[in-house]
């Protein structure tokens, strides 16, 4: 616990050696500052885990290698639900060249130097930044310090993708600066790279908060006298360059969002942030972590944990943002910074609604917290610009600095007091009324509002200390040190545990209930998913309170234990780390194509009547079916067997009876809407193994003496080879999810993949012997890749160096 603060101070002096090796050192010192932020996963052994992290990366990326393991291009995942792009979908980077290194690296020691490695890449991009915007070395690496160290960004550990994305932000920025600045090629063809690597670091909703941000730079850079039209054009060039580099990932991308429901969708997400929550910016306390009233905690949260595990931007960092004042190079950081922080609000504040008017692609960030990485980045190139106008000797920023600390002393010494003595009105344990503080011997324990109050106090002396920094009869360069290394110090101290970790036997250890499925490789589950509930399931929905622990490992700490649990109940997606495929897995990100989604919500509208709900199973080509407690559609499926698990109630396994297999063939058809194929395909005069459903064609009867046979020559993710033998003409069904980009040639002869039983795969065979091929290739791929094979050929000539 020593260790990691006291690197704080030699790291920040690291930014006033001579400039011959200033490069070397400044990236050395980010590094180290990086391995002791995260030290429990970088020196003690563990593994970073939290949210997506274990229940979304684990499960994307083992498909990725998977898919290379098997020589197929990792395009589709066929183990997340009944089958899913995985290209397409940008987070899991296929593109970004370091999600390669899985294929050698294991999984949680790639994570955890991934998240290390892109802290250092923002921190690189401030520092660049405020070089840009003139700062003197000392106080651009400060900057980059404390942008490193900010709660909004340290909180993104377990978010990979938008890690990554909000890591080039400020690159990207530095990049466009630089063009708008300078004349020449390589500045374009640098800010072109910078702009596509973000792209494919898989974060639209960075990569558009990037764009937005880079527009406001531009506009304030064109302000000036000069060449305008030529920098214009300089900067319109590097913009297309980095579209059509990286237009294999994001033509990919569109296509599949413009056939899902998050395009049309319209509706304000979660996680925005109440007004109540702005005090967080600036003091070290978390209003999650205090035992508010059920009203309150509410209102301020919508029922559910915050998105970033702080937002907290620093106490001291605002300080210095305000010795930065006001002028011509800290106007545009200013209303970034308070422009952000009204965005995250949402739709509690107009300028929400006035954004997207103006900027339609925000509509990406369906969670309005997001937007203070935003504010954290700015309040960071103030800081910087402050300790540059402190290191000055000017009398002004000591001034503004000095009155500010004493103002935001007293608004944490208030903050503390009002902690100290809770009012019962706002403040709730247990139903019961919270005791009033007692003393300072309360301050060790581990009461929320005693640390609350610590917080808040220990807040309030820094500011305190900071504003007697300036009293002392110092060079006005060690009084700004001084000041940075307490700005340093506070943000690194309250986020140096801010992600937990977990014994790697979280990820190594194999889940129970894999040894009751048989051939893994032949198995398809259903689990139930207790944290999503759909409109669909009319007050049935157990809820989430099954995830209760009854006991956790020793040694082991409580999340990490839940989240244990949750991987041995192989929740979805995560059975796919297996090779077990899913099924009916719930649309988390809303990526689904409208079918998959009817087809996902009418399974869960079934469980009213189990015979219909089993044979929805049965025609999903489910083998078994998990849950956590028992309900009148699993009493249908015989008795389960069960393995203990760690929460209160058992996993229950369940055999289905009598499920398809994953591939057949059938005479006939029938043609009817969706609306009505979803009535049709749960009901009991439909017969699969007799007849599809499509929702266009000519219907088929299917003949008496249909015969058939379907042999698998070949079976991997991107590519099936089947021989397919028919007495009629008929229709070959693979009880996969259909999507567009799936190609198939009957006898070499090109044909048409069906979208079958709602949003299944089929396939038209005429009768006799046939070779039936199906490969996948991702709608935009194609054009993608040629736009980006042509960006490459206009990108190398401009970074080649003049003679």
């Amino acid at each position: 616990d020593l260790v990691g603060p006291l690197c704080v101070f030699p790291l920040l002096g690291l930014s006033v050696v001579d400039s011959g090796r200033r490069r070397v050192l400044v990236v050395t010192g980010y590094a180290a500052l990086a391995v002791a932020l995260l030290h429990d996963a970088t020196l003690s052994g563990g593994v970073l885990f939290r949210r997506d992290l274990s229940l979304v990366w684990y499960p994307m990326v083992e498909a990725f290698v998977r898919s290379v393991a098997a020589g197929s291009w990792p395009v589709w995942d066929p183990w997340r639900g009944f089958g899913q792009p995985l290209l397409a979908d940008a987070r899991a980077a296929v593109f970004y060249p370091t999600t390669w290194l899985n294929l050698v690296v294991q999984p949680w020691h790639y994570q955890t130097w991934f998240v290390c490695g892109h802290l250092v890449l923002a921190a690189c991009g401030a520092y660049a930044l405020l070089r840009r915007m003139g700062a003197a070395t000392a106080a651009a690496f400060g900057a980059g310090a404390l942008w490193l160290c900010s709660g909004p960004l340290v909180s993104l550990g377990w978010q990979f993708h938008h890690l990554a994305g909000a890591a080039w932000m400020p690159v990207v920025l530095a990049c466009a600066d630089r063009v708008l600045a300078e004349p020449g090629r390589r500045p374009v063809a640098v800010l072109a790279l910078a702009l596509a690597l973000q792209v494919f670091a898989g974060s639209p909703d960075y990569t558009a908060v990037t764009a937005l941000v880079m527009g406001v730079i531009a506009i304030s850079r064109l302000v000036a006298p000069g060449s305008r039209a030529a920098r214009l054009a300089r900067f319109l060039a590097g913009c297309a360059l980095g579209l059509l580099l990286s237009a294999v990932q994001w033509l990919p991308t569109l296509e599949l969002a413009r056939g899902s429901a998050r395009w049309t969708s319209t509706a304000l997400a979660p996680w925005t942030l109440h007004p109540l929550r702005l005090l967080e910016l600036g003091l070290p306390m978390r209003w999650f972590e205090l035992p508010l009233s059920p009203n309150l905690a509410d209102a301020l949260f919508e029922g559910r944990e915050p998105y970033l595990a702080s937002i907290y931007c620093g106490l001291l960092a605002l300080v210095l943002a305000a010795a930065a004042g006001l002028d011509r190079r800290s106007v545009v950081p200013w209303v970034l910074a308070g422009s952000a922080a009204l965005l995250s609000l949402g739709q509690r504040a107009p300028v929400y609604q006035l954004l997207m008017l103006i900027a339609p692609p925000l509509r990406v960030l369906r969670y309005p917290e997001k937007a203070l990485l935003v504010t954290a980045l700015a309040v960071a190139v103030l800081a910087g610009l402050g300790l540059d106008a402190l290191a000055s000797g000017r009398l002004e920023p000591v001034r503004r600095a000095r009155w500010s600390a004493l103002l935001l002393a007293l608004l944490a010494a208030a903050c503390a007091a009002a902690l100290a003595f809770p009012s019962t009105r706002f403040f709730a344990g247990g139903g019961q009324e919270v005791p009033a503080f007692d003393g300072w011997g309360a301050l060790s324990s581990d009461a929320p509002l005693a640390r609350g109050t610590l917080l808040a106090l220990r807040g309030a002396l820094l500011c305190l200390a900071t504003a007697a920094a300036f009293t002392l009869r110092l060079s006005p360069a060690r009084q700004a040190l001084i000041v940075a290394c307490l700005a340093g110090l506070d943000l690194f101290w309250t986020h140096h545990r801010l992600n937990p970790t977990a014994p790697v036997d979280l990820f190594t250890s194999r889940p129970s209930p894999l040894a009751l499925l048989g051939a893994l490789d032949a198995a398809r589950v259903y689990v139930y998913d207790y944290t999503i509930r759909l409109p669909s399931d009319h007050g049935e929905h157990p809820g989430a309170e099954v995830y209760a622990l009854a006991r956790v490992p020793q040694g082991w700490p409580r999340d990490a234990a839940l989240v244990l649990g949750v991987l041995d109940y192989l929740n979805p997606p995560t059975a796919g780390r297996f090779g077990v495929r899913g099924s009916f897995d719930v649309d988390i990100v809303d990526l689904y194509p409208p079918a998959l989604r009817r087809l996902v919500a009418h399974q869960r509208e079934l469980e009213n009547d189990g015979e219909a709900h089993a044979r929805l199973l049965r025609l999903g080509a489910v083998t078994h079916v998990l849950t956590l407690h028992e309900a009148a559609w699993t009493r249908v499926l015989g008795p389960p067997t069960t393995e203990p698990g760690l929460f209160r109630e058992p996993i229950r396994i369940f055999a289905v009876p009598a499920p398809l297999p994953r591939v057949y063939a059938v005479g006939g058809a029938r043609i009817a809407s969706d609306a009505e194929a979803e009535g049709i395909i749960g009901s009991a005069d439909f017969d699969p193994t007799q007849e599809l459903v499509l929702p266009a064609g000519r219907a088929r009867a299917a003949a008496a003496a249909f015969e058939s046979r379907v042999d698998v020559k070949d079976w991997r993710p991107d590519r099936i080879a089947l021989d397919v033998r028919l007495s009629e003409p008929g229709f070959v069904v693979l009880s996969d999810a259909f999507d567009p980009g799936w190609r198939t040639r009957v006898d070499g002869r090109r044909s048409e993949v069906l979208r079958a039983n709602l949003a299944f795969r089929a396939v038209e065979i005429p009768a006799g012997e046939h070779a039936l091929e199906l490969r996948y290739v991702p709608p935009g791929l194609v054009p993608g890749g040629i736009a980006s094979l042509a960006g490459l050929a206009a990108l190398l000539p401009l970074l080649r160096r003049r003679a």
